[in-house]
């Protein structure tokens, strides 16, 4: 990355501590089965909590946790969401792995029952639009 030499030195030392292997080995941390179901609230959600705090204070950093009301309603997922590729012939060529290659989107609608269907894979000479 190139920084404009006008930088202040403080944001530079500020840059200069971002080590990018230990953001990477955290985020791979944070999204492990120990770590499933960060939801507000959740048993999952107190250790992401408590595993991010540990990380700031291990860093020098004083870290306050102040509560809050959230106001905006949280998707509830009622079941777990499945992606597979499948042949023309309708058989299963396999499963996309949910949080990696697929997810929920947070404005999706809260549904009680799963719902079931197509997608489409399209491709324009060498480029795919779908995952697989």
């Amino acid at each position: 990355m190139q920084i404009d030499p006008s930088t202040p030195r403080a944001l530079m030392a500020l840059l200069d501590a971002i080590d990018p292997m230990r953001m990477f080995a955290d985020t791979q941390t944070l999204c492990t089965p120990a770590f499933a179901g960060r939801r507000v609230g959740t048993e999952g959600h107190q250790r992401a909590t408590d595993f991010l705090v540990a990380r700031f204070r291990g860093s020098g950093w004083h870290t306050t946790l102040e509560p809050f009301v959230i106001t905006t309603p949280v998707l509830e997922v009622s079941s777990q969401p499945r992606l597979e590729i499948q042949t023309p012939e309708g058989m299963r060529e396999r499963a996309l792995v949910l949080r990696t290659e697929f997810c929920e989107h947070p404005r999706s609608a809260s549904l009680p029952h799963g719902k079931q269907g197509r997608a489409i894979h399209m491709n324009r000479g060498s480029q795919s639009i779908s995952p697989g």
